[in-house]
């Protein structure tokens, strides 16, 4: 952890240094310093995953816990999608990236909600 904040703090130091000197580099230096920790980070979701994988045997358990990655992992790439585009100065291109990201999330859980919506419909009796 110690080295990813220090990570971090070299590269906000550099896109400071960058931005101060008046180079169009800046953006490109905070971009870069993000993708090696966003790097960083999917490897340690990958060990929990690793880790987690054990407990989805069951059929339902292991719906809802695919649909619940897949959400995380659309809303992971959403956020550094939209604050790279924020960092770029393009703040209605953020905006729309997050939007889209929402339906993309909403569009994964449409069959489990269609699906949770025929059994509730079938245990109230309907057809």
């Amino acid at each position: 952890m110690v080295r990813l904040c220090g990570l971090a703090l070299v590269g906000a130091v550099s896109v400071l240094l960058l931005r101060e000197g008046g180079s169009k580099w800046s953006a490109f230096a905070g971009v870069a310093a993000g993708l090696l920790l966003l790097y960083e980070l999917l490897d340690r979701y990958r060990q929990i995953l690793g880790s987690l994988g054990a407990l989805a045997g069951n059929a339902v358990f292991s719906e809802c816990f695919s649909l619940s990655l897949r959400a995380l992992g659309i809303g992971m790439l959403t956020a550094f999608s939209a604050d790279t585009c924020r960092q770029m100065g393009e703040a209605a291109l953020a905006g729309r990236v997050e939007m889209l990201g929402r339906a993309e999330i909403l569009l994964a859980a449409l069959p489990t909600l269609l699906r949770i919506m025929e059994l509730s419909r079938t245990l109230a009796g309907g057809t």
